[in-house]
């Protein structure tokens, strides 16, 4: 849904001019304090959704579901070319 967001939407291009430059991004007139409160809430949501569905599928919730896949995660960052 994110990557499918990110080119063809105003919110993806801002993103990715944001993550390009911050000096760059501020000449066109972009917000650069707002906007980036915004993409933090989202992407806060968008956790707080995944851990809800996390734990309703185990019907507890356990602080050690993820121990041991820090590498995983990193891993798929570097791979998928975070910008």
């Amino acid at each position: 849904l994110c990557w499918h967001n990110l080119k063809p939407t105003r919110v993806g291009r801002k993103m990715f001019a944001i993550g390009g430059s911050e000096n760059c991004a501020k000449l066109p007139g972009i917000n650069l304090n707002a906007f980036k409160r915004f993409v933090y809430t989202v992407g806060d949501l968008c956790a707080g959704a995944a851990s809800e569905i996390a734990v309703s599928g185990l019907d507890s919730a356990l602080f050690t579901l993820a121990e041991g896949r820090e590498m995983s995660a990193i891993s798929a960052i570097v791979i998928g070319g975070a910008s």
